[in-house]
C-alpha cells in the first residue's frame, strides 16, 4: 500500500511520545496510598504503561490499561482518567481520519451495472484498495480505543481499597471530563459503602453534563434510592429529553403512585411534545392502569374527577388493578378511540409502527440483495395519505407524483414506504434519511426540518439511491447516533463516542438481510455495541426486517432499545 495513512494510537498529529509522557508521567507522582501493590510492582505497571502508550502496539495498550484497572491501589485512580483523556485525543484523530477516507471512496468515479459498481481504471481499482485498506486499519484503531477507554472506565467500579474509595468520594466527581465522571457514579452503584456512594449519586443528579445526570439516575435505580422522588420529580424539566426520559423511567421503577407524582406526570405530559409524550404516557399507565394515547386535556379531566380519590403509596409497586384509590374502585373512564396517523397524536408511521417523535433517522439497507423481487404487492387501491403539517389537514405541494412503487423490488417498495412515511412528518419534525451496503450515504449532515420544500429534496435523494454492496448496519448506526439534535450546532456533536445529548430520539431501521461488514460486522457484537452507545442516550430504534432477514438480530435490537420490529413481508 502506497503512503498509508498511519494509524496507531499514537496517531498523525498525535505521534508525539512526550505528549503521553506528559500526561501520564505529571499523574504518576504524588502520596502513594495504602493498596495491595507493592512498590515494585506498582513500578513495573507505570513503566508498562508508558512504554505501550508510546508505541503502536494496540494489543500491548489494551494489556497495560487492564493491568492499571485491576490494581486496587488509590494510585491508579488518577491514571486511569489521564489514560482515558489520551485515548480521548487520539479518538478525535482517528475519527477524522476515517471520515476523510470514507470521502475519498465516495470520490472514486464508477458505473453502476445492476447490484455491482464497476470502475473503469485500473488506477481507481488500486485507489479504491488502498482506501479501503486504510480504512480498515483506521477502524480497527478506533476499536481498540474505544476497548482501551471502557477498560480504564471499569477499573473505578472494581476497587475496595480504602484509600481508593476515598479517592473515588472525594475526587471523583471532580474530573472535568463527562466520562471521568459517568464512570465514577457507575461505580458507586457497585460500591457497598450505601452511605457515602448514595451521597456521591445524588451529588451526581445535579451535574452540569447531562451524561452524568442520566447515569447518576440509573445508578439510583441500582442503589435503591427511593427517598430522592422529589429530586427525580424536579429532573423531569431538564433541558435535555435524555434525563427526562430516565427521570421518567427511574419514577415508572420505583413505583411511585401518590397523587403529587401523578400531578408531575400529567403536567409534563400537557408540555411535551413528540417522543416525550410517548414516554409520559406509558409511565401514567403504568401506575393508573388507564391509557389516553397522550392526549393531555383527557388526562387532566380524568384527574381532576379522580384525584381524590387516589390514594398515596410512595414506593408501592405499579398496581395490576385500582388497589391504591379510597373508598370504591375509581370509574373506569370511557373508551378513547385509537388516534389516526396523522392525527396530533401521532407524527408518523412506517411500516405499520407508529410514533410520536419529532426527530427521526430512518436507516435504510440498499445492499445488493434488495434488487430482489419484493414478495409484498401494493394493495388494490393503495396510494399516499395527505401530507400532514402537525395540525392533520390536508395540504398540497409535497406529494410524490407517482401513487405507488414504481418497480418490484425489494428496494423500490421500500422507497415507497419511506415517501410515506416522510409524508406524515408533521412540520413540527425534524428528520434525516441514512441508506447503507458496504458504506453509508447520509442525506444531510444535520436534521432537517420536515417542511414541503425538505421533504421534496429527501424524495429526489430516495430516487438516487439503488442496491449495490455489502449489508454494514453498524457504521451507518454508529453515524445515526452521531447526529447533532434540532437546534445544536454540528460541532457540539460529540465523536468521541456518538454521545451528542438532543440528537434523534426514534431511528427507524432496515435490512433485508444479516450484517457482514464494517467496523463491527458480527450481529451479536453489534447489539453489544449499541446498547453501550444507548446506554446514557435513550434513543428508542424500531426495526422492520423485508425479505430474508436476519429475525432474532432485528428483533432483540428493537427490544432492547423500547422498539417494535415488524416483519414486512
Amino acid at each position: 500500500m502506497k503512503n498509508p495513512l498511519p494509524f496507531s494510537l499514537c496517531m498523525a498529529g498525535l505521534r508525539m511520545p512526550a505528549l503521553a509522557a506528559c500526561i501520564l508521567l505529571s499523574l504518576l507522582s504524588g502520596r502513594r496510598s495504602a493498596g495491595e501493590l507493592t512498590d515494585q510492582e506498582w513500578k513495573k505497571i507505570q513503566a508498562e504503561l508508558n512504554a505501550a502508550f508510546q508505541g503502536n502496539d494496540a494489543e500491548a495498550k489494551i494489556a497495560a490499561v487492564s493491568k492499571l484497572a485491576k490494581a486496587d491501589d488509590a494510585r491508579a485512580l488518577p491514571l486511569l482518567a489521564g489514560t482515558v483523556k489520551l485515548a480521548n485525543a487520539q479518538l478525535a484523530v482517528a475519527v477524522k481520519q476515517e471520515a476523510d477516507l470514507r470521502k475519498a471512496i465516495d470520490k472514486i468515479p464508477f458505473v453502476q451495472e445492476g447490484d455491482k459498481r464497476r470502475y473503469e481504471k485500473a488506477e481507481d481499482m488500486e485507489r479504491l484498495k488502498e482506501l479501503q485498506e486504510g480504512l480498515k486499519t483506521v477502524q480497527e484503531g478506533i476499536t481498540a480505543l474505544l476497548k482501551v477507554k471502557r477498560i480504564a472506565l471499569g477499573g473505578f467500579t472494581s476497587k475496595t481499597d480504602g484509600k481508593a474509595l476515598d479517592w473515588l468520594f472525594a475526587k471523583g466527581l471532580q474530573n472535568p471530563d463527562w466520562e471521568v465522571r459517568v464512570g465514577v457514579v457507575e461505580a458507586m452503584a457497585e460500591i457497598k459503602d450505601e452511605a457515602r456512594a448514595g451521597a456521591c449519586i445524588v451529588t451526581a443528579l445535579s451535574d452540569k453534563d447531562p451524561h452524568v445526570r442520566v447515569a447518576a439516575l440509573s445508578a439510583a435505580m441500582a442503589k435503591d434510592l427511593k427517598t430522592e422522588r422529589q429530586k427525580y420529580l424536579a429532573m423531569l424539566k431538564d433541558r435535555e429529553w435524555e434525563v427526562v426520559a430516565q427521570a421518567l423511567e427511574v419514577i415508572a421503577g420505583f413505583g411511585y403512585r401518590d397523587a403529587e407524582t401523578v400531578d408531575a406526570l400529567i403536567e409534563g405530559l400537557c408540555a411535551a411534545e413528540g417522543r416525550a409524550a410517548e414516554d409520559y404516557e406509558k409511565v401514567l399507565e403504568k401506575i393508573t392502569g388507564l391509557s389516553y394515547y397522550g392526549d393531555g386535556k383527557l388526562w387532566q379531566k380524568w384527574w381532576k374527577d379522580n384525584r381524590s380519590k387516589f390514594a398515596p403509596a410512595e414506593g408501592a409497586p405499579a398496581p395490576a388493578g385500582k388497589e391504591g384509590f379510597k373508598g370504591d374502585p375509581a370509574p373506569e373512564p370511557a373508551p378513547v378511540p385509537r388516534p389516526e396517523p396523522g392525527k396530533p397524536h401521532i407524527t408518523g408511521s412506517f411500516y405499520g409502527i407508529e410514533t410520536k417523535s419529532h426527530n427521526i433517522i430512518y436507516v435504510l439497507d440498499v445492499s445488493g440483495s434488495m434488487a430482489g423481487p419484493a414478495t409484498r404487492r401494493a394493495r388494490e387501491g393503495e396510494k399516499p395519505g395527505p401530507v400532514i403539517t402537525g395540525e392533520g389537514e390536508k395540504k398540497k405541494g409535497d406529494e410524490p407524483k407517482d401513487e405507488g412503487p414504481t418497480g418490484n423490488t425489494k428496494l423500490d417498495f421500500v422507497k415507497y414506504e419511506l415517501k410515506k412515511s416522510i409524508r406524515l412528518l408533521s412540520q413540527k419534525a425534524w428528520f434525516n434519511v441514512i441508506f447503507y451496503s458496504d458504506h453509508f450515504e447520509i442525506w444531510q449532515e444535520e436534521m432537517v426540518r420536515a417542511n414541503p420544500q425538505n421533504k421534496q429534496k429527501a424524495y429526489e435523494f430516495i430516487d438516487k439511491q439503488g442496491p449495490n454492496g455489502t449489508t454494514n448496519i453498524f457504521d451507518a448506526m454508529e453515524k445515526a447516533f452521531k447526529m447533532a439534535g434540532p437546534g445544536k450546532p454540528k460541532e457540539q456533536a460529540d465523536e468521541r463516542y456518538a454521545q451528542t445529548m438532543g440528537g434523534a430520539d426514534t431511528i427507524f431501521l432496515l435490512s433485508d438481510g444479516s450484517p457482514n461488514a464494517g467496523r463491527v460486522p458480527e450481529a451479536g457484537a453489534i447489539l453489544e455495541e449499541i446498547a453501550k452507545l444507548n446506554k446514557l442516550r435513550k434513543i428508542t430504534i424500531h426495526t422492520v426486517g423485508v425479505g430474508d432477514h436476519n429475525v432474532p438480530f432485528m428483533q432483540k435490537l428493537a427490544e432492547q432499545n423500547d422498539g417494535k420490529y415488524v416483519k414486512a413481508d
